[in-house]
C-alpha cells in the first residue's frame, strides 16, 4: 500500500471494512466504561483506553510504531518505507480511537460498516474545517469512496494528512518533537466529537474551540520543552573545574542543536506566523519554569505534558525525580502527584525499554541506562518487599504454577509464555505500588519479577 500516492485512503478503508477493527467485536465493553464514566460524569475510563492505545502504538511520543503482531494480521499491506509504515499507524490509531467513540455515542447504529462510514464522515469533517451534506450519511463505503464530491475531500484529507507525518528508518528526537503533532490531532478530534454529541449545536461549531485549545497546549509544549533545555544549561553553568574547554565546547554545542530542534519544532506548529515569530525571540532566552501559565489543563494532556518532559529529559544526565527539580516543577505545576510522576517514568522507561534499538537518540545513550537502572531499582525493591504474597498467588493459580514449573524441563510454547505473562502482570497489578509500572506494556515488570521469582529453572530467553 503506497502511501505516497492518490488514493490510498480509498485502499485503506477498502482493507478496513474487509477486516473490521476488534474493538467492534468488543463494544458491549467499551460502552460498559461509558456507563461508568456518565455514573461519574467524567471521561475517565475512556480516557485511559485511549491513552493507553496511543502509547502502546508510540504516536503519543511522536515515534508510531509497528509491531509484529500487527505486521502478521496485515499481511495483504506492503510497506515501502519507514513513513508507510508511520502513516499506516496513525491512521489506525485515529479510526480505532474515533469508532470506539462512536459505538460508545451512537450504540444503535446498524452494522460495522455504517460505523465505519460515520467515522470516514467525521475525519473530512474535522481535518478539512467543514460540514457535510446530509445525503453522504445513509451511503454505504463503496458509493461513499466513490462519489466524485465526497472524492475530491478525501483527496485534500489525504494530502493534509501525510504532510504531518515525519519518520525515518531510526527515530531521531527531532522527528519525535514535530509527530508530536498527529497525537494532539488525534486527541482534538476526540474532543470535539464528544463535544457535539453531547450538545445539540451542528459539529461544525465546536472546530475553532477545540483549535484553540489545541494551540494553547503547543504553546504549553514550547514553555516546557524550552524551561527544560534553559533548566539543563544552567546547571552546567556552575560546572566542575575539571571541565575540560572540549568538555564545554561540546556542552554549548550540544545545548544550541536542542534550541535548533526547538526552533524546528515551533515552525511546524499551528501558531499563527506572528505567534511563531514571538516564540522564536522567547525561547532564545531562559525561561523560568515557575512562571509558566498553563491556558489549558485537563488530566489527560497533563500526563501527557509530564511523559514529554520526561522524554526531553532523557537528552541530558537523568536524575531520579527526587534530584531533577526541573521535572518535580513541571510535575507541581501541572497539579500531579509524586506517585503520578513515578508512574510516567515507568511508563516511557517500559516503551523505550520494548523499542530502544528503533530510536538513534537513545540508543547506547547514558541517560536512557540511568533511567532504567532507576526504575529497575524500584521495581526490584518493591517486588521484593511483596515477595512472599506475590509466590502465594501464583501458587494458588494453579495453572500458572504448572507452566513455571513445567518449564525447567521443557521448553514452554508460544501461546504458554503469553499466558505466563499476562497471569504475572495481572498479580502485579493487584500491589498498588507496582501497579504504576506496569503500563503500556510492563516489560520492565515482567524482566525483573521473573528474576527475582525462587522459579531460577527459567531460563533467560523467557521474558525476549
Amino acid at each position: 500500500m503506497k502511501f505516497n500516492s492518490a488514493g490510498w485512503f480509498k485502499r485503506y478503508l477498502e482493507m478496513r471494512l474487509e477486516q473490521p477493527f476488534a474493538i467492534y467485536l468488543d463494544s458491549f465493553d467499551i460502552r460498559e466504561v461509558a456507563t461508568i464514566d456518565s455514573l461519574n460524569q467524567n471521561f475517565e475510563g475512556l480516557n485511559g483506553i485511549f491513552y493507553t492505545t496511543l502509547r502502546e502504538s508510540g504516536v503519543l511520543f511522536g515515534c508510531p510504531l509497528m509491531d509484529t503482531e500487527k505486521e502478521s494480521m496485515h499481511r495483504t499491506l506492503k510497506f515501502l518505507s519507514p513513513k508507510d509504515q508511520a502513516t499506516f499507524v496513525n491512521i489506525e490509531i485515529l479510526f480505532l480511537s474515533l469508532i470506539r467513540e462512536i459505538i460508545v455515542f451512537a450504540p444503535k447504529l446498524s452494522d460495522y460498516e455504517v460505523y465505519l462510514c460515520r467515522a470516514v464522515i467525521r475525519v473530512i469533517q474535522f481535518y478539512l474545517g467543514l460540514d457535510i451534506d446530509r445525503r453522504f450519511f445513509s451511503m454505504g463505503l463503496n458509493e461513499l469512496i466513490n462519489d466524485k464530491e465526497f472524492s475530491r475531500l478525501i483527496g485534500l484529507f489525504e494530502k493534509r494528512f501525510i504532510q504531518r507525518i515525519r519518520s525515518r528508518e531510526k527515530f531521531s528526537f527531532g522527528n519525535s518533537l514535530q509527530n508530536n503533532l498527529a497525537f494532539l490531532d488525534i486527541y482534538s478530534m476526540i474532543s470535539w466529537n464528544r463535544r457535539f454529541n453531547q450538545q445539540s449545536s451542528p459539529p461544525i461549531y465546536f472546530l475553532s474551540e477545540v483549535e484553540q485549545n489545541h494551540i494553547a497546549i503547543q504553546k504549553q509544549l514550547i514553555y516546557i520543552f524550552a524551561g527544560l533545555l534553559w533548566a539543563y544549561d544552567a546547571n552546567k553553568d556552575g560546572s566542575s573545574i575539571d571541565d575540560s574547554p572540549q568538555d564545554i565546547y561540546d556542552q554549548r554545542a550540544t545545548l544550541y542543536q536542542k534550541q535548533k530542534m526547538l526552533k524546528r519544532y515551533i515552525k511546524s506548529t499551528r501558531l499563527s506566523k506572528k505567534e511563531k515569530s514571538d516564540y522564536l525571540e522567547i525561547v532564545k532566552r531562559p525561561i523560568d519554569l515557575n512562571s509558566i501559565q498553563f491556558e489549558y489543563s485537563e488530566p489527560l494532556i497533563n500526563k501527557y505534558l509530564l511523559e514529554q518532559a520526561i522524554l526531553l529529559s532523557l537528552l541530558d544526565e537523568f536524575k531520579g525525580p527526587s534530584d531533577n527539580s526541573a521535572l518535580g516543577e513541571i510535575n507541581r505545576q501541572l497539579h500531579l502527584s509524586r506517585e503520578e510522576l513515578e508512574a510516567s517514568l515507568g511508563s516511557v522507561a517500559d516503551f523505550f525499554y520494548c523499542h530502544e534499538t528503533r530510536f538513534d537518540f537513545l540508543r547506547g545513550h547514558h541517560s536512557f541506562g540511568h533511567m532504567k537502572s532507576y526504575i529497575n531499582s524500584q521495581i526490584n525493591s518493591i517486588i521484593k518487599m511483596n515477595l512472599d504474597s506475590f509466590v502465594n498467588e501464583i501458587k494458588e493459580t494453579g495453572k500458572l504454577y504448572n507452566l513455571l514449573m513445567k518449564s525447567s524441563t521443557e521448553p514452554l510454547t508460544l501461546e504458554e509464555k503469553r499466558f505466563v505473562k499476562i497471569q504475572i502482570l495481572s498479580i502485579a497489578k493487584t500491589i498498588p505500588t507496582l501497579a504504576f509500572f506496569c503500563l503500556p506494556a510492563g516489560s520492565l515488570v515482567l524482566m525483573m519479577t521473573i528474576k527475582l521469582l525462587p522459579f531460577n529453572i527459567l531460563p533467560n530467553s523467557f521474558a525476549e
